[in-house]
């Protein structure tokens, strides 16, 4: 399994604290089937520029030689923060794509419902315009009465990644997000599972093998693959990535 979305690093945002929590995290990893794990450290702007932006590549270098031992193999990219101060780190290409492809995963703030934030299509359309690819992360929790499926269907049809959390749809965050989460997937808009790991232990870890028997029972063992192996490794390695299948009983047939 590979993993495009995870904190796993130590000392660069509200993820893992220590090494030895993430010398811990590449353990559990190894142990659950994940093979490649990309770090994506919070990049907001009013907080972050060229010189902390080098401090964070030396420490993830740092981490990948880390992650060797344990048989991982670590790509670099971050999430990127979308809210006005977005602009400056877009104009001063202070930002990492995921793995140096077009797909730059993103964010807005969670704790608000997508209908509360001004302007979040303008800062995705900023993306586009410097020729990248959405990737929006954990996307079913910025729905917090349910999906409205007019914005969702709006992004499909620009072509924006829609990433889901492995809590999400494990009911971590609550039955509306985990609804949320399993409609995505359900419909057919769901395009990758990732761990958005911030510790070695509690909800959000390094683990995915739970969900991927989960989707594997509910939506089939290609639709598993396809949202935790294939697609996942179509990013990092900048290829174009495939919708999910059917599965009866989850897709009305089209009259």
């Amino acid at each position: 399994m590979i993993d495009i979305h995870s904190h796993i690093v130590w000392g660069l945002d509200d993820g893992m604290p220590d090494e030895s929590g993430m010398r811990s995290a590449f353990q559990m990893a190894k142990e659950d089937g994940i093979k490649i794990i990309c770090s994506t450290p919070h990049f907001i702007g009013n907080q972050l520029n060229k010189d902390k932006f080098k401090e964070v590549r030396n420490r993830q270098r740092e981490a990948r030689k880390i992650s060797n031992e344990y048989g991982i193999q670590l790509a670099f990219g971050c999430e990127l923060f979308l809210n006005a101060d977005v602009y400056q780190l877009l104009e001063e290409n202070v930002f990492e794509s995921l793995n140096q492809s077009r797909y730059i995963l993103c964010e807005f703030d969670v704790r608000k419902d997508i209908h509360k934030i001004e302007d979040f299509n303008e800062y995705l359309y900023e993306i586009e315009v410097k020729g990248y690819v959405p990737c929006i992360a954990h996307v079913e929790r910025y729905f917090q009465d349910g999906l409205d499926l007019e914005i969702i269907e709006d992004w499909k049809e620009k072509g924006y990644v829609f990433q889901v959390n492995r809590s999400s749809l494990l009911g971590i965050h609550g039955s509306t997000i985990e609804k949320n989460a399993w409609e995505l997937l359900k419909k057919g808009y769901a395009h990758v599972i990732a761990s958005d790991c911030h510790r070695a232990s509690g909800r959000r870890v390094s683990v995915l093998s739970d969900v991927y028997e989960k989707v594997e029972k509910k939506m089939g063992k290609e639709n598993a693959e396809l949202l935790m192996v294939e697609n996942p490794y179509a990013i990092l390695s900048n290829r174009d990535i495939k919708e999910m299948k059917p599965k009866k009983g989850f897709f009305r047939r089209k009259s």
